[in-house]
This record gives C-alpha cells, sequence and structure tokens, in this order.
C-alpha cells in the first residue's frame, strides 16, 4: 500500500482524528491529491465552481468519501494483482474488494458502534491474504460448469483446501499482512475471521459481523468470480447480531451494488 493509505489507516483509528488529519496526509501523495481534486470537480459543486485546494475538496467531500477515495486508491495496487490460483483477474479482485468495502460501510453506518471508516478498511482488506497465497495455490484446471457448482466438488470448503495444499489458510494470512501493516487489533480480527464470526466474541464482534455479511452480500450480487466464490455460508447469527432481516439485508445488496460500482469506476478513472 502507499504510505499515505497506511498513514491514513493508522489516523483514523484515533479518537481525536479530524478532517484537517487527514488532509494533512492526503496532501504528502501528489497523485491522491490529484485524485481527490478530480473527484470534488466531477460533482455538483464543480460544476459550479472550480475546486482548486484540498481543503475546499475535503469539505465538499466529507470524511466519508475522503478516507473512501484513500483507501481504495491507497490500496489499489495491492488488491488489483491477477490470482491465477484462485482463477481471478486483477479488476476482479478490486471489484470484490471495493464491493465489500463499500457494503461494510453502508452496514457500519446503519448498525452504530462501529466506524464506517473502520468498517470501510476490514471489507477492503478482507481477501489481502489471497494475495500472498495465489502463487503457491495451483488448483487444477476446472470446467466452467464445475466451478458454477462449486458446493459440490472439491472446492467446496476452500479453506480447508488451502490448508491442506499449504498449511495456511487466506484468513491466517491475511492477518500476517495486517500486522506486518501495524493496523489495529479489530482489523487483524475481521480479516483473519471474516468467513467464521462464530469462532470471535469480545469488543470486536460487530466489526465482525459487519464484514462476515458484507462478504455474503458481494457474493450474492454477483460481485465475486473467483474459484471460491460458492465456497462461503452467510451464518444467519450474524444477521441476528446485527439486527439485519431479511427485507434489509436485500436492500443493503442493491445499495452495495451501487455504490460500489461508483467506488470502482472513480478508482479505475
Amino acid at each position: 500500500m502507499s504510505s499515505a493509505a497506511v498513514a491514513v489507516l493508522q489516523k483514523i483509528e484515533e479518537p481525536s482524528c479530524s478532517l484537517a488529519d487527514l488532509e494533512s496526509i492526503i496532501e504528502s501523495d501528489a497523485a491522491l491529491t490529484l485524485r481527490v481534486l478530480k473527484q470534488a470537480n466531477s460533482g455538483a459543486v464543480g460544476a459550479i465552481q472550480d475546486v482548486e485546494s484540498l481543503s475546499h475538496a475535503a469539505s465538499i467531500l466529507g470524511e466519508r468519501t475522503l478516507v473512501g477515495t484513500a483507501l481504495a486508491m491507497g490500496a489499489s495496487s495491492l488488491v488489483s494483482e491477477p490470482l491465477p490460483g484462485y482463477h481471478l483477474t486483477g479488476e476482479d479482485l478490486l471489484a470484490s474488494s471495493l464491493n465489500a468495502a463499500t457494503a461494510a460501510r453502508l452496514l457500519a453506518s446503519e448498525h452504530g458502534g462501529v466506524s464506517p471508516a473502520t468498517a470501510f478498511t476490514a471489507g477492503l482488506l478482507r481477501d489481502v491474504g489471497k494475495v500472498v497465497l495465489s502463487s503457491m495455490l495451483k488448483p487444477p484446471a476446472i470446467a466452467e460448469n464445475e466451478r458454477a457448482n462449486a458446493d459440490t466438488s472439491v472446492f467446496g470448503d476452500f479453506l480447508a483446501y488451502e490448508r491442506a495444499a499449504i498449511g495456511l489458510d487466506h484468513c491466517e494470512v491475511g492477518r500476517m499482512v495486517a500486522e506486518h501493516y501495524d493496523l489495529a487489533e479489530g482489523l487483524r480480527i475481521a480479516i483473519a475471521h471474516h468467513h467464521a464470526p462464530g469462532e470471535i466474541g469480545g469488543e470486536h464482534a460487530d466489526l465482525l459481523d459487519i464484514v462476515h455479511v458484507a462478504d455474503a452480500i458481494v457474493s450474492m450480487a454477483g460481485g465475486y468470480k473467483g474459484l471460491d466464490g460458492l465456497s462461503y455460508r452467510l451464518e444467519n447469527t450474524s444477521l441476528e447480531r446485527l439486527g439485519i432481516s431479511t427485507k434489509q439485508f436485500q436492500s443493503f445488496v442493491i445499495e452495495a451494488l451501487i455504490e460500489g460500482t461508483e467506488m470502482i469506476e472513480s478508482v479505475a478513472e
């Protein structure tokens, strides 16, 4: 990740973090500053007057969008690498990561108790362990119709397949990556257990449930095309703990798909 993205990740975990703090980090990265200015100028305000300063752009976009843009762009090189071990293109991984980040942020905004920025980060980086494992994972080629019915094939439990092939799964490796970047403990837990939220309780349980549900939203919205895309199941207990009904869940799928698509287009520009 870019140094600016890492700095933003660490800063937003501080209770005293302000918009001015984020501005000072972003302005140290010329490419990121240009992207933020471009995003501000593409909106309604930009159509009326030119947005020429970072502080003006920040006041227009707000903290949520500013953080989202900084993290999405700063981590895009990390989560846009082709992953042949999972039959994923770089574009597929980036789309999945940004869709999950958006879904997690929406869930956190609705649920309360979890910072939307933290939820966005956890959703964005939930599968970062795959970037490490892909080159070591050599699954046999399978036909497209087998992939569509993956839960009845050898890939039905892909975490077990990873452990059998390498000795670690992408969740465990993802935690190692989070530790490398010195991310907060809540982010480490969410990355390490996002497919099994029932394993962990305590103060980070809500964040873990949010990332687990966000991962399911991406899958159900058709936003994940990897070899293991049908290998994971949504735990209804996570929905219950977050107080999300079936109707609300369906609404989140639609909202996340719309906002995620906008975010993907913004980063890809």
